[in-house]
């Protein structure tokens, strides 16, 4: 299944990404991910972590070349944490959170996003 990109314009939330660790590597990120202007260096760098762990990425540090360019699969990290998790959808089918996933098996609850979207809509017009 492919990844779900996030739409154009979207805005990506700083707020779960919080942090004063490594700004340098988040500095040399930045550049990258104008979607992330507005986040402070240390939350990029605390971002990035994030994604490598849950996604399983082999970290590489700047000297390892990973930050001399830009990975949509960053961003399309962040857009699946931020619309899925909150509403209860990173689940495995025993109700455990998951921890770390590939983007590409996401399908399934981008789906029943898609639905809790269309149902939220409906309401809202009726």
């Amino acid at each position: 299944m492919d990844i779900r990109r996030p739409p154009e314009g979207y805005v990506f939330k700083e707020d779960n990404y919080r942090s004063d660790l490594f700004p340098d590597f988040g500095s040399t990120l930045k550049p990258w991910y104008p979607e992330l202007n507005g986040w402070d260096s240390g939350s990029i760098a605390q971002a990035w972590k994030d994604f490598t762990e849950a996604t399983t990425y082999a970290v590489l540090t700047i000297g390892e070349g990973k930050s001399d360019d830009r990975d949509a699969d960053f961003l399309a990290y962040l857009f699946a944490e931020q619309e899925l998790r909150p509403r209860g959808l990173m689940l495995s089918r025993d109700g455990v959170p998951f921890t770390y996933y590939l983007l590409e098996m996401l399908g399934p609850f981008w789906e029943d996003y898609d639905l809790e979207i269309e149902d939220e809509a409906s309401k809202s017009s009726s």
